[in-house]
């Protein structure tokens, strides 16, 4: 199972896709209330591991616009 992360100017879709990359469950956040970097990554991780439950991810791929510091 792969974590989905696509963090738009308005909304933020957190989902888990199967190997296959069908859509397994979703969720959408505001982007603007997610707040701060830190406390917007913690909902992230909250939503996802919500959504995955016991199950294991073997990856998460995120999209953003912007630019973004791999470190």
């Amino acid at each position: 199972m792969i974590g989905a992360i696509d963090i738009g100017g308005t909304k933020t879709d957190v989902g888990l896709v199967d190997e296959a990359g069908r859509i397994l469950s979703t969720r959408r956040l505001s982007t603007p209330g997610l707040g701060p970097f830190g406390t917007a990554m913690e909902a992230i991780v909250r939503v996802l591991t919500e959504l995955a439950g016991e199950e294991l991810l073997t990856g998460v791929g995120v999209a953003c616009t912007g630019p973004v510091d791999p470190v």
